[in-house]
Parts: C-alpha cells; structure tokens; sequence
C-alpha cells in the first residue's frame, strides 16, 4: 500500500511578493507632489509678474493715463508752510480695473521735505472743491475748503472706462467717463528755489505689473530765493 502524501503550499518567497497594493498609493503620492509644485511654481510666477521681478522683463509703462510735459512754478509767500502739487490726474482705459501699488518723485535733488505720505483724492473732490484737480497750491489750504478725504495709494482701485458710445465713429477719440483719482504730495518750504519733476507710478491689472513715469515738474521758490519765479 502506497503512502499517501499530503501536499501543502509551498511557503511564499518574499523576493515575489506582492506589491501591487503599494504601487497605487505610491503613485497618488506622486501625482500629489507634482501637482503641488505646480501650483507652487504658478504662485511663484504670478507674485514675480505682480512685483515685476521677472529677470529680462522690463515693467511696460501698460493703459493708465495722465498729463505729460507740464511745468509750473510758484512762489511761496513768508506765511506759508509749503506746497499741494496735485498735477497727475489719472485714467484708466484699459476695460479692467487698475490697483495702484505706489507713487513717488523721480527728482528731488534740493531733497524737499515730504510732509506726508502722497495720497488720493477720488472723484468726490469735484463735487467738493467745484475743480476737477488742484495742480498747484499753498499750504496750509484754506480754512474754507471742503477738503477731500485722503484715500491711500496703496491697493486704490480705478474703475476702468465705460466705454465707447454706440454712435461714435472708429475715427473719432472716445470721451472718457471712467473714474480720474487725483495723486497729490505735500512739500514743506524749502530753504531755496527748488525745482521737482516726474511722478513714477507702479500698478497692477490682475497678475500684470506695470510702471510708468509721467513727465511733470513744479518749481517753488522762497521768498529769500525768488529765482526762476521773479517775473511771476
């Protein structure tokens, strides 16, 4: 009689093992890590385009508008404590809402004290001062005044232009009836006649950051150097 023989499995080999139920979440994994750098690097591009720090990418001058190759000058009287210049009215003709990021002086070379940070004037001031902007004037303002509120520069959203009329002409130049927020500086008098010219302004348009320079100037003169301002 034959011995019977009980077969068994055979052990498993752990070199064959089945990995089948790691490879899947591996790969999840993978996928995850990849996709978030993705967005990492697509923030990381967006915030360079916005800050304008893209190397070999010059920040274009972009839509926003505003007076150019205006110069003026003015005495400044014994009584008074400096300048408003509010020259730069700007407009937005872009068809998107424009946010400012900064305002500055291009040249200062007297160094002309700054009273205060530059500011916004909106479109309320028309209504309130009965002008559409005040280019030049002394300080302190007259007490009379309704004085507009100062809006920061900083994130000052301007509303683009509504657009053109339905029955004006590709020929013809569009009149603008968006939002023209005023930019002003307040300068102490100085010690001699002292001339301060351009304006640079950084905006953005969504993720498109732009820089434009507008070229105005202002020379004020003290009454102990009357200077270029004699003959006013």
């Amino acid at each position: 009689m034959t011995q019977g023989h009980v077969v068994t499995d055979a052990p498993e080999d752990p070199s064959r093992e089945d990995t089948s139920a790691d490879v899947r979440p591996g790969r999840r994994v993978r996928t995850l890590v990849i996709a978030g750098s993705l967005v990492v690097v697509l923030i990381a591009v967006g915030v360079a385009l916005l800050g304008g720090f893209v190397p070999g990418a010059p920040l274009l001058s972009g839509p926003l508008e505003g007076p150019d190759g205006v110069d003026i000058t003015a005495p400044i009287q014994t009584d008074k404590t400096g300048m408003l210049w509010g020259i730069l009215t700007l407009e937005n003709r872009s068809g998107s809402t424009v946010v400012l990021d900064s305002v500055e002086v291009v040249r200062n070379p007297n160094h002309v004290k700054l009273l205060r940070d530059p500011y916004i004037w909106d479109d309320a001031r028309v209504g309130l001062l009965k002008v559409g902007s005040v280019s030049l004037y002394t300080l302190p303002l007259p007490a009379k005044w309704k004085i507009p509120p100062k809006r920061e520069v900083r994130g000052f959203r301007i509303r683009p232009d509504s657009g053109r009329k339905s029955d004006q002409s590709e020929d013809e130049e569009s009149e603008y009836n968006g939002a023209s927020p005023e930019v002003l500086f307040e300068f102490a008098k100085p010690a001699r006649a002292s001339e301060i010219s351009g304006i640079r302004v950084r905006y953005h348009i969504g993720w498109y950051a732009y820089q434009r320079t507008f070229d105005v100037s202002f020379t004020m003169c003290p009454a102990t150097d009357p200077g270029p301002c004699k003959n006013l």
